[in-house]
């Protein structure tokens, strides 16, 4: 476990403090938590690979900013999922890396038995960015079309303030 605190950590949502994942409980992530109202110290039910069941304690919430997670200790899932560990997937901080590296790496990986995908941070990175950036469209969008509104609006007061003037002379 001290090996994952080198390449992340999980900050609780409302102390502010550094959370340790524990043999008592699971952490979840702050989305998660709010969707379904769930507290610290409460049971909830997981579902396993396999459909099965499971009840877990809260014992911790986190900020994760992409994705839903639950965070629990080899000892936890092995204890209440009751079926033996097995790793299925790997979180690696590597230094800076050419694209050319981290291709070769990707390959070198994918031909491990197993291993069914990697991921690289520069990637999930492009993505977003990609995501936020056709975002950019829709608020081009929506500021050409309020302006347009406001036009219309100001336009039609216009009309009807002229007409009611022109209402008035003549009935002078």
């Amino acid at each position: 476990i001290e090996e994952f605190y080198q390449v992340a950590k999980l900050i609780d949502v409302n102390t502010k403090e550094e959370l340790k994942i524990s043999d008592n409980g699971v952490i979840l992530t702050e989305k998660v938590a709010d969707a379904f109202g769930i507290k610290v110290g409460e049971e909830i039910t997981i579902t396993d690979a396999e459909e099965v069941k499971h009840v877990v304690k809260v014992e911790g919430i986190t900020k994760h900013y992409v994705g839903h997670c639950v965070y629990m200790s080899k000892n936890y899932y092995e204890t209440n999922l009751l079926s033996s560990y097995q790793t299925n997937m790997l979180l690696v901080k590597a230094k800076e890396m050419s694209e050319e590296t981290q291709n070769q790496l990707s390959e070198n990986l994918l031909q491990i038995e197993g291993v069914a995908s990697v991921l690289l941070m520069p990637n999930i990175m492009q993505s977003i960015s990609d995501m936020l950036s056709t975002m950019d469209y829709v608020v081009i969008v929506l500021i050409i079309t309020s302006a347009m509104l406001a036009f219309v609006v100001l336009y039609n007061l216009a009309n009807i303030n002229i007409g009611e003037r022109k209402r008035e002379i003549a009935t002078l």
